[in-house]
């Protein structure tokens, strides 16, 4: 692992086979910033690689740094006045992604895109089925997990480089 200070990293070029970023994407900036970062994990693809995109959604009901309900709903300024409010001593410096800026992210960044978000939570509701919320999880019908697509904490995406 290697911790960078911008966008830029520190890699050449087509120099891996697989890259994870695992909610890293909402603390790099804003939209620009955040394209930055996907341009420069496309630079550093082997032709062919693939990335494991993970990100908080937008529309999650509970903004998981903070624990409170819709803070990524709404603008930077009102969003940082409510963390104030609760007890934080800075603004609000993160930016999930909804659904489809995540997509649009990714084409535009040069990925071919999978949406696995369900993907994954069946797969966790089906290893962890002994598990209080997950042992109801594991029952719920794929049709009912997509309707809630919207709404899910996290978007997960398996994407694979553009040549």
């Amino acid at each position: 692992f290697h911790k960078v200070d911008d966008t830029r990293l520190p890699f050449p070029n087509e120099h891996f086979d697989l890259i994870v970023t695992n909610h890293v994407i909402e603390h790099v900036g804003d939209l620009a910033e955040q394209r930055r970062h996907l341009d420069e994990i496309h630079r550093c693809l082997k032709p062919d690689g693939t990335v494991y995109f993970a990100v908080p959604n937008k529309w999650r009901l509970f903004e998981a740094h903070y624990k409170l309900p819709l803070l990524s709903w709404l603008p930077a300024p009102i969003a940082d006045r409510y963390i104030r409010l609760r007890g934080a001593k800075h603004r609000y410096d993160c930016r999930p992604l909804s659904r489809a800026e995540a997509e649009t992210l990714l084409s535009e960044a040069g990925f071919d895109a999978q949406d696995k978000t369900i993907d994954a939570i069946r797969l966790v509701s089906d290893l962890e089925s002994n598990v209080g919320a997950y042992k109801i999880a594991s029952n719920i019908p794929d049709f009912i997990f997509k309707s809630m697509r919207g709404i899910v904490p996290t978007l997960i995406f398996v994407a694979r480089k553009q040549r």
